[in-house]
């Protein structure tokens, strides 16, 4: 199970309502992340690390 686009960007919609930019980009690299890891690490991989390209 990945998230799918569409519930990232409505998630991402209401931390933007929020108008806390820091909750926003925590939020939204963690989901980035987490997917990240599902791709990349598939089931049962305990090797992989969080590498997220919204770092920085």
């Amino acid at each position: 199970m990945t998230p799918s686009t569409e519930l990232l960007e409505y998630q991402h919609l209401q931390a933007l309502r929020s108008h806390d930019l820091d909750e926003v980009r925590d939020r939204v690299s963690s989901m980035f992340c987490e997917h990240q890891l599902l791709v990349k690490g598939g089931s049962g991989s305990t090797t992989a690390t969080r590498t997220c390209a919204l770092d920085g």
